[in-house]
């Protein structure tokens, strides 16, 4: 399988990315479908679909922008950046539904509107 590979040379910056226990990537992963994870300086995403390893990229600098303005990278602000990524719905979404994905939340506020 192909991978595609960002190095960071800041390791502060990797290191908010991939937050505590790389709880971070896992959210990233299940957003992509498909597995991310981190050695040394560099972070990978196992993929063979350059979709995803662009969608992976983008993400990724999303991501760095939004830290570099003063905000921390917490699951709610990726997938936040996920859903700005990809606005017209991703056929990528993990197949658990997970309840804090961006439509799994919309359509519960829409219920109460």
């Amino acid at each position: 399988m192909n991978s595609e590979s960002i190095v960071l040379e800041n390791t502060d910056l990797l290191s908010e990315i991939c937050g505590v226990n790389d709880y971070n990537l896992s959210i990233m992963g299940d957003l992509l479908g498909a597995r991310v994870l981190s050695r040394g300086n560099e972070l990978f995403i196992d993929s063979d679909d350059t979709d995803i390893q662009s969608l992976f990229s983008s993400l990724v600098e999303a991501i760095a922008k939004s830290v570099a303005g003063g905000l921390p990278a917490t699951p709610d602000l990726i997938i936040a950046l996920h859903a700005e990524l990809t606005p017209l719905g991703n056929d990528h979404e993990s197949a658990s539904g997970t309840a804090g994905s961006p439509s799994a939340r919309n359509s519960s506020c829409d219920d109460f509107l």
